[in-house]
């Protein structure tokens, strides 16, 4: 493989393993949301003003898309730097699979985790509720 080509394929790599990780921290905000709420219902504090509850789960979201954005960013780097500095050996193969598998995964368990976190598939054409 030319070292051009490898190059291009590791960037390529490197930015599917990233977008994952940014699609990962909006499905992990949803269920860190929904799972709230469901707490919330279980033990009946769901009132109709929703006033302190509301805040709390504001609070909940934007905490966990701050904590969940982190560690996609550091995910981010270091990737990019191991990329970099094994830059077409197999290690940085093997990471890319690793990582790509871990980021599969989480999706799944978001798929069966909560039946809402795949709202972004209503916005593929032939998939959404139209």
């Amino acid at each position: 493989m030319s070292r051009l080509l490898a190059g291009f394929l590791t960037f390529l790599l490197w930015l599917l393993t990233v977008a994952l990780g940014i699609l990962e921290v909006v499905i992990g905000v949803r269920i860190t949301l929904s799972s709230y709420t469901d707490i919330l219902r279980f033990f009946g504090v769901i009132t109709e003003d929703y006033g302190r509850e509301y805040w709390v789960g504001y609070n909940i979201q934007t905490l966990s898309a701050l904590i969940l954005g982190v560690g996609v960013a550091a995910m981010a780097i270091i990737s990019g730097e191991i990329y970099f500095r094994h830059f077409g050996t197999r290690r940085a193969w093997k990471l890319g699979a690793w990582i790509l598998g871990v980021e599969i995964g989480l999706l799944m368990i978001g798929y069966f985790v909560s039946a809402d976190a795949y709202y972004l598939i209503d916005l593929l054409p032939g998939f959404g509720g139209q």
